[in-house]
């Protein structure tokens, strides 16, 4: 397997001003390979590639456009970690919805998120820290909410959980500091522990549902 790594990157291997077009010559892309390179906007990458290391973009802050193999069936979030700037990537299908499905903007409509209904879960982080995040509607077919899913989402006031949601995972929604109202569906069957911790502004009502309370604890972040 011939791997594309910082060295190549370093020799020029593909690159053209901003942009980073990897050669077929090669079959993978190392892990963090052009981690902290922020002056990047673009890379595209071959048919070619069949595997993208751990941190393979993390923060290229300039990084706009990623087109990937189009034989690719999955992604790793973690690959665009803290790639700010990232509005266009070809991800492949997926029914977990993620931090670089909002970074592309995915369902986004200014400070509004509608999660859509080709997603069966919300992931782990999935929106963590998006402060500007007002208001979030989740589709019909969302099962599950992930860990830290809408942790330190400071301004969102309203979340409208759908009938089918099943699951909502530790912390999903710690430090909504503005959330006032969070229906919870007769569907729900597992909240677990912090889930609602430090969301002053929550009504105690809107979280009645027949589950078993999770013990409380500090939760530092």
């Amino acid at each position: 397997m011939s791997v594309y790594t910082k060295d190549d990157f370093k020799n020029g291997v593909g690159v053209s001003g901003t942009t980073v077009t990897i050669p077929s010559s090669f079959t993978a892309i190392g892990e963090d390979a052009f981690e902290l390179q922020t002056d990047i906007t673009s890379i595209i990458i071959p048919d070619s590639v069949v595997t993208i290391g751990e941190m393979a973009f993390g923060y290229c802050k300039a990084l706009t456009t990623v087109v990937l193999p189009s034989s690719f069936t999955t992604f790793k979030d973690n690959w665009f970690t803290e790639c700010t700037a990232l509005t266009a990537v070809n991800l492949p299908p997926s029914n977990v919805y993620t931090h670089t499905h909002f970074r592309i903007g995915v369902g986004v409509s200014g400070t509004k998120v509608n999660v859509p209904s080709s997603f069966a879960a919300i992931g782990e982080s999935a929106f963590e820290d998006e402060d500007a995040i007002t208001s979030v509607i989740i589709a019909d077919s969302i099962l599950t909410i992930g860990e830290g899913a809408f942790a330190g989402c400071t301004a969102l006031t309203s979340v409208i959980l759908p009938p089918s949601l099943t699951t909502i995972e530790e912390n999903a929604f710690y430090n909504c500091a503005s959330l006032t109202a969070a229906d919870l569906p007769a569907s729900l069957t597992t909240i677990k522990e912090g889930a609602f911790d430090n969301c002053p502004a929550l009504k105690k009502k809107d979280l009645s549902v027949s589950v078993p309370a999770p013990p409380s604890r500090t939760i530092r972040r």
